[in-house]
């Protein structure tokens, strides 16, 4: 239902930005309506929330006068998150216009804002969910481009690209994890393990990935520049790397938020001791934000310690890029064993699977076996396993140049595509699998 509303409105905010040919000063009631439209949609009372915590957001700014503003800003911010956490259940968004709040007063800001624009700014609605978090000097370089067919193609290019990922790319990876997610993890073959703990980490990437493309193209198409999110991540070299390339913007949050304000307050002692626990504690607040769970407190330290590790040996061993790539990748796909179960009784089993320990060794399963071997379709699930892994390891750089050459004539076609994507293919699609963190 989520993914399907989605897609709708970005359709219909892009066709009517078109056809009403909106102007740069019309773009701020434009956005309103939709947004306010989408999140009624899906939070329903839970909208009024969100526009009183916005409200009084906006007042402390900006109507406040006292110099501690800020501080009373942040604290309010944390105690509103907290609350909702503890006290309330959280809702579709919660996350996300938090982030967006807090890089709002740690960024370079106007010093007077209309509260139409602080409202703009604050619940737009394609990042609402998911993402990406953008500052308030990327939101408001808008520039009317409903002219300029060349930006419409490259734009509609980006659609089409995480329509696919989601739908085509993620539905197949999905087969590998979706039928055994039934299955009691500890009867799990060696195979169906391994397979499973793989597959979940790559649909987690075309699923998410792949929105984030819609999101941005769409942003793009009517004027908003917003940052990227992912930059070819299993191409990383290092931890650090990779969460350079993965889920950019909130990685990025976490780093100026919340572990250099921990190193800076720390490092007066002890170096080495500052940048330990200011990992630790910064990837352990971004697993309570996938989850109040010790499946993700557990993933968040070890990535933690993980990155402390790194950064203790980097200057003194030196790996080329096939085994430093081999070495993160395969630390991440462990570190996935906690975030794709549901108890710390399920990782475990998973782990014990993937090596046979304590159990008799079987290798082969016969749910992946019959998944993958079936005489229908062995060769186009193989043909798309193949295209995923390609893209998977494809260079941002030829990415972009593949973008460049697609033409204006593509903008008709490509609609057709979208549309025909959009409203068939959805019916077999477990749906955005972000939501359900």
């Amino acid at each position: 239902m989520f993914f399907e509303v989605f897609l709708l409105f970005i359709f219909l905010t892009i066709l009517m930005f078109n056809s009403l040919n909106i102007k740069d000063t019309q773009l701020n009631y434009f956005l309103l309506f939709f947004s306010f439209a989408f999140i009624t949609i899906f939070v329903k009372f839970d909208v009024f929330i969100i526009i009183i915590y916005i409200a009084i957001n906006y007042f402390i700014l900006y109507r406040l006068k006292l110099e501690n503003k800020n501080q009373i800003f942040f604290l309010f911010n944390i105690l509103y998150l907290l609350s909702i956490r503890i006290f309330y259940e959280p809702f579709l968004g919660l996350s996300y216009v938090f982030f967006i709040q807090i890089f709002f007063l740690i960024s370079r800001k106007p010093e007077k804002m209309s509260l139409k624009d602080y409202f703009t700014f604050s619940i737009y609605f394609p990042v609402f969910s998911s993402g990406p978090v953008y500052r308030y000097l990327d939101f408001i370089k808008f520039k009317n481009i409903s002219k300029d067919y060349n930006i419409q193609s490259k734009c509609l290019f980006r659609i089409i690209s995480g329509t696919i990922k989601i739908f085509v790319f993620a539905e197949y990876i999905g087969q590998f994890y979706l039928p055994v997610e039934q299955k009691d993890i500890s009867n799990f073959s060696v195979l169906e393990a391994w397979s499973y703990v793989t597959a979940f980490w790559i649909y987690l990437y075309f699923n998410f990935s792949g929105i984030c493309d819609i999101i941005i193209g769409g942003s793009r198409w009517i004027g908003i520049t917003l940052p990227e999110n992912f930059n070819s991540p299993f191409l990383s070299r290092s931890l650090s790397d990779y969460w350079l390339r993965w889920h950019i913007t909130v990685s990025r949050f976490f780093i100026v938020v919340v572990s250099s304000t921990i190193f800076k307050f720390l490092t007066k002692n002890n170096i080495l001791f500052a940048y330990f626990i200011s990992s630790i504690s910064t990837m352990v607040l971004s697993g309570f934000w996938h989850g109040f769970t010790l499946n993700y407190v557990i993933w968040g330290a070890l990535n933690g310690i993980g990155l402390f590790v790194q950064n203790l040996f980097k200057e003194k061993i030196k790996l080329n890029f096939l085994v430093s790539n081999f070495l993160t990748l395969f630390f991440i796909l462990h570190t996935m064993a906690f975030f794709g179960t549901h108890s710390i009784e399920g990782a475990k089993d998973l782990i014990f699977s993937m090596y046979s320990i304590g159990r008799e060794l079987n290798f082969l399963g016969i749910e992946t076996l019959n998944i993958y071997f079936d005489g229908e379709k062995v060769v186009e699930t193989t043909l798309f396993l193949f295209l995923g892994i390609v893209i998977l390891f494809f260079p941002a750089g030829l990415k972009s140049s593949i973008k460049n050459y697609v033409s204006n004539s593509t903008i008709l076609f490509s609609t057709l595509v979208f549309v025909f994507i959009t409203f068939y293919i959805t019916s077999s699609q477990k749906g955005f699998i972000y939501n359900d963190f």
